[in-house]
């Protein structure tokens, strides 16, 4: 499984959740009119929801599960990735690290030295104590620690997980279904923005 997969996955989890939510409003709304008829009884309407809502809570603990475990593993694999493209700092880069300690530098000029050392873990902590002397430079540490930009994808992706197992509840509230798709629909390209911007790192 890669993290694209599993974006896919929280993204269809959502989906599949709320279709579980509507689907309870519906079945709810079928039940009532066929007990109101005299077709069905009491307890078997009952019965038939609690059927439905334990199918939907059963499919949410397992999908979730699922998920968990596979983002977990994924996490293992890119950080093992990311220590075999790490580089070893040389005496060259400690001396020109000394010499941009004493000069003054323009942000194009720090941001070039950051790109310069991304895959240099060491020499990235350096910069960014050289970088604590300009506090009007703002510079984003994502965008030059892998490390810190993977954390920082994996929470969100456990966030969104968590999201659809623990807030979207099969229970028949109309208003939660609405609201519930709306987020789930503009969760869905803030999921492959994340992706995409961790990818293209």
């Amino acid at each position: 499984m890669t993290l694209t997969t599993i974006k896919d996955d929280i993204k269809a989890f959502g989906k599949k959740k709320h279709g579980y939510m509507t689907g309870y409003i519906a079945k709810q709304e079928e039940l009532h009119k066929q007990l109101q008829n005299g077709m069905i009884g009491e307890k078997y309407a009952k019965d038939q929801l609690e059927a439905y809502k334990l199918e939907g809570d059963t499919y949410s603990r397992d999908t979730y599960n699922k998920i968990h475990a596979e983002i977990e593993k994924q996490h293992e694999l890119e950080l093992e990735a990311l220590k075999e493209k790490e580089l070893s700092v040389t005496a060259d880069d400690v001396a020109e690290l000394t010499l941009l300690a004493s000069m003054k530098m323009t942000k194009d000029e720090l941001l070039g030295y950051f790109e310069k050392y991304k895959n240099k873990p060491l020499a990235i902590k350096k910069l960014w104590s050289i970088a604590e002397q300009y506090p009007e430079i703002a510079i984003d540490l994502e965008l030059f620690n892998a490390e810190q930009a993977l954390e920082s994808l994996i929470l969100f992706f456990k966030q969104q997980l968590s999201y659809c197992h623990y807030s979207l509840l099969i229970n028949g509230d109309k208003i939660q279904a609405v609201t519930t798709e709306m987020v789930v629909n503009s969760d869905a390209p803030e999921l492959d923005r994340r992706l995409d911007e961790y990818l293209n790192k």
